[in-house]
């Protein structure tokens, strides 16, 4: 995580182990939705599961039959980032209270 020293704590870290599927977009560039994200930002940052998502059905066909999880569409937006996330993982979120390095350790 790089800032610079005028940004603000704390901050938050979300988790979302694995991922079947993502997006980032700016928002001012992002396709035409079925949903407005400027209507959907109260704040400067808020986060939504999105149940009746078109996206999350058109995955319903990967999901493992003995599985027990079923796919989730997150969706988090953040000023111009917009960040939406389907996994069948339940988000792990950690603060973050002061400025620290992070590591992403893989396997393949």
């Amino acid at each position: 995580m790089v800032t610079s020293s005028n940004e603000e704590y704390p901050r938050y870290l979300v988790d979302f182990g694995e991922v079947l599927a993502f997006t980032c977009m700016e928002e001012g560039c992002a396709p035409e939705r079925d949903f407005v994200f400027a209507d959907l930002e109260a704040e400067k940052l808020c986060a939504y599961q999105y149940i009746d998502s078109p996206w999350l059905k058109s995955y319903e066909p990967c999901q493992d039959p003995l599985g027990e999880g079923k796919f989730s569409h997150y969706m988090i937006f953040g000023g111009d980032n917009n960040v939406e996330v389907i996994t069948s993982n339940v988000p792990q979120i950690r603060k973050i209270d002061r400025r620290e390095v992070l590591t992403n350790d893989f396997e393949i």
